[in-house]
């Protein structure tokens, strides 16, 4: 699923993620520094919240959604950048955590856009990992050895996989044993 136009396409690469997949995971996976920053979510409840001119209160940290707030250590370090930042409204802390995001993300996505390529895949055609999946296995005759390997370890991008499962999925694949790979992995897709 995207949201296009003829020039335009909107990739949310959530649809390139194993389901839950946190955002610090993907970044950790792709192999990129940088961590998610922190937002208080649950006082945004207006634009007017963003004029508000103090820091957010410890509790106001905390999560319905995750049903946890914010470690004591983490608080602390959002009102350090508050205040070397000379952040002045909540809209000075939006900005700042939209960018950290951004700054982090786009050296991921470049990186996971490297990989497409170098399994002669277009990153920017496919709309999600099960699409993506096809478009390997219709190719698949055409892809090398080595672009095998290549699609085994980015499957830790994928999913949780240890490096140690990931190379005992490269093994099985070199030994073309695909469905007993898919079924100690518990994976859908195994490319050989």
């Amino acid at each position: 699923m995207c949201i296009q136009t003829e020039k335009l396409r909107f990739l949310d690469v959530l649809n390139f993620l194993a389901p839950r997949f946190l955002y610090s995971d993907y970044l950790k996976a792709i192999e990129v520094e940088g961590e998610k920053f922190f937002w208080p979510y649950d006082i945004f409840t207006s634009m007017e919240v963003l004029d508000r001119t103090e820091f957010p209160a410890h509790e106001e940290f905390y999560s319905k959604l995750k049903s946890k707030n914010i470690s004591v250590q983490e608080y602390e370090k959002c009102k350090e950048i508050w205040i070397q930042k000379g952040m002045k409204t909540l809209k000075d802390l939006l900005e700042y955590y939209n960018n950290e995001d951004v700054r982090h993300f786009i050296p991921a996505l470049e990186k996971q856009n490297e990989f497409y390529k170098s399994c002669n895949l277009d990153f920017k055609s496919a709309i999600s990992i099960p699409r993506t999946s096809d478009s390997i296995f219709i190719s698949i005759k055409k892809i090398q050895k080595h672009q095998s390997f290549c699609l085994v370890i980015s499957l830790k991008a994928f999913t949780n996989l240890s490096n140690q499962t990931l190379e005992v999925a490269f093994q099985l694949c070199s030994q073309g044993i695909k469905k007993l790979a898919q079924q100690r992995l518990n994976l859908n897709t195994l490319v050989i």
